[in-house]
């Protein structure tokens, strides 16, 4: 896997190796590449845009995911094959996984459910199905708490965060090629985990490029974050769909940038989401839109249609402005609004 960062432009590209050779194409899900060929072999294999966007947007918009709601489909479907043939449970798992978000087809979640199908895995694994089906995910639901935490301004007030996923998952956020020698990781950490935490990031700044190798395809997270870290990036959740996402341009946005219905984003229909979101307004447009039509359906024969409605649209508008100062209570204004619709 590679990741390039093109920093002039602000954007970044995950590409991922695919095979050209047929017989590796059909090569068995457990020895996926014939003889002769090998992951490093360029004749065999080319490397192929995934995605590209934005610093960090495409690793926001993956690590919002409900990845526990996943796990939870993902033990319902194993529930439903576990006494069934394994191709029928695979092609299905191949139905649901179409659905998801294109990085979760980068996981090893077809290995593992594969693995708790097999009658040996059954036999001599230690693991729980819920454990092997869990571990594709287990990861990133830790990053996802490492992120939430810098949202929340956390990210240096609590550093024990942030040292927990050092110690224990092996510098996801620092792959190998991009960091000093894993002995200055823990340089002054009794003493000053804070000092050490940054002491450890200006030795990794010494070493990073534009593109990157990557043995694991979650550790562009830990390139992607380090980068939104580093140019002081805030990260906020969207009050609409809860999803991390970095307010470029205005730090206010309260809304992200990832589609969310018809195609469109939450910022895009931020307004939409607004009135929905809000009693009051909800009401107000809705008797807007039944007072409207009425008055366009019969000014031929009401002479004061027009007179009326603007009359009633002032009215309501001043009255739901006073609302959004607080003048007014939600209660208050939709009694109102119910009194003369």
């Amino acid at each position: 896997m590679k990741y390039f960062i093109d920093k002039k432009k602000n954007k970044e590209i995950f590409y991922v190796r695919s095979i050209e050779c047929e017989q590796c194409i059909n090569a068995s899900l457990l020895d996926p590449l014939c003889e002769g060929c090998s992951f490093n072999d360029a004749q065999h294999r080319k490397y192929s845009e995934l995605c590209s966007g934005k610093i960090g947007t495409a690793f926001l918009e993956f690590i919002s995911i409900d990845f526990e709601k996943i796990m939870q489909e993902l033990l319902t479907l194993y529930e439903r094959f576990k006494n069934k043939n394994i191709d029928e449970a695979m092609l299905s798992l191949d139905s649901y996984l179409e659905g998801q978000h294109y990085f979760i087809h980068l996981l090893e979640v077809r290995q593992n459910f594969y693995n708790v199908l097999s009658d040996v895995y059954k036999k001599v694994s230690p693991l729980t199905p819920e454990e092997e089906i869990g571990s594709s995910f287990n990861d990133l639901i830790t990053i996802r708490k490492i992120v939430s935490a810098y949202s929340e301004d956390k990210y240096f007030v609590e550093p024990e965060i942030l040292l927990k996923a050092i110690s224990e998952y092996e510098l996801m956020f620092c792959p190998s090629a991009y960091v000093p020698a894993r002995e200055d990781i823990y340089v002054n950490i009794d003493d000053d985990p804070v000092k050490a935490i940054k002491t450890f990031a200006e030795k990794c700044k010494e070493m990073r490029g534009n593109t990157y190798e990557l043995p694991v395809f979650y550790h562009m997270f830990g390139i992607a974050f380090d980068w939104i870290v580093r140019n002081n990036y805030k990260i906020s959740r969207c009050e609409n769909c809860g999803k991390f996402f970095v307010p470029y341009g205005r730090y206010d946005t309260k809304y992200c940038p990832y589609p969310f219905r018809n195609g469109k984003s939450c910022r895009e229909l931020s307004f939409e989401i607004s009135i929905e979101n809000n009693a009051v307004l909800k009401e107000y447009r809705k008797i807007y839109k039944t007072k409207h039509a009425w008055m366009n359906r019969n000014k031929a024969t009401h002479p004061t249609a027009e007179k009326d409605f603007a009359k009633w649209h002032k009215a309501a508008k001043a009255m739901t402005d006073k609302y959004k100062l607080g003048a007014v209570s939600e209660m208050e204004c939709l009694k109102w609004l119910e009194e003369n619709k």
